[in-house]
């Protein structure tokens, strides 16, 4: 039962690899500048929150380690994010479950590292 202020007492931990708050009460979009101080985020796992809203570049920009992403069951729509191809290192990506619509950004598939995609149930 989490909310978005767990992030934020976790910001200490900035050389944190792996952070899994998933099946929390997370509300709102995408917390981008609470999880800004995690510059070495490895593995981010938001699945099955309340999260909603367009996910933007800016959203991101500081997460560039990023090598796995799960934000499955959550609320976010719109367009799927070219935002996330700036992540090169991605292995892991799903973004299920949501109300995502539209084509698949071309840049994606210069996402070379890639060896999962979950797009189920938008």
């Amino acid at each position: 039962m989490f909310n978005r202020s767990i992030i934020q007492s976790l910001r200490l931990l900035k050389s944190l690899k792996t952070l899994s708050l998933h099946y929390n009460s997370l509300e709102g979009s995408f917390p981008a500048k609470e999880l800004s101080v995690f510059e070495d985020l490895e593995m981010l796992d938001l699945s099955k929150n309340e999260l909603n809203g367009s996910l933007i570049v800016q959203d991101f920009a500081s997460l560039r380690s990023l090598e796995v992403l799960n934000l499955g069951g959550n609320n976010f729509n719109g367009s799927l994010p070219k935002c996330l191809c700036g992540l090169k290192k991605h292995e892991e990506l799903d973004l299920s479950w949501n109300s995502f619509e539209g084509s698949l950004p071309s840049c994606l598939y210069n996402l070379t590292s890639l060896r999962r995609l979950d797009l189920n149930g938008n």
